[in-house]
This record gives C-alpha cells, structure tokens and sequence, in this order.
C-alpha cells in the first residue's frame, strides 16, 4: 500500500493483513471502522488479506470489526488513533457449521 506523507494533519490510517488461523490470507473481509458506537467507514481486504482506512480523525473510542463469510467475526476496541498510522493485523477463526 502507498501511504501519502501529504495526507491532512490530524488524521491517520489504520491498515492490516487479515488471515485465517492457518496463517493463510482472508480474502473479502468487510473491515468496518466505528468511533464511539457510529460507522465511520467500511472497507474490504484484497486477494492478500490486506485493507487500509484513510483520512480518520485522531482520537480514542474506535473500533474495528472484521467480518467474512465461514469466518467468525471479531472486534478490536478500545483502539486510540494518536498517531498518522497505526497498523492493526489480525487473525480469523473459520466459523463451524
């Protein structure tokens, strides 16, 4: 991923890999970024597992959920984004039917 030095002061990114507990990478993960309760954006991982959010306000209160289909879903919380960019990898567990 490119990240651009230029970006707009007092914002950050969050970007990550997501894989599944197998160490391989999870596909078409919808990653959805909340602050204090509210969606603040929504993004999906690529063929590599990797996604970045853009232009977020510096602050605490976000959170981070990661949801794919025959994956169980998982959120990180409490997540304060002080710097321009915080790197959040995380791993799935497949779901069991």
């Amino acid at each position: 991923f490119y990240l651009d030095k230029n970006t707009a002061s007092n914002t950050g990114v969050i970007y990550g890999r997501v894989r599944d507990q197998k160490g391989y990478s999870a596909a078409n993960i919808s990653v959805t970024v909340s602050k204090d309760g509210s969606k603040i954006t929504e993004t999906t991982t690529n063929s590599n597992g990797y996604y970045i959010t853009t232009k977020l306000p510096y602050g605490s209160g976000y959170s981070v959920t990661f949801k794919g289909q025959c994956f169980s879903s998982n959120t990180y919380w409490s997540l304060s984004l002080n710097a321009s960019v915080v790197g959040l990898n995380r791993t799935l567990e497949r779901a069991v039917n």
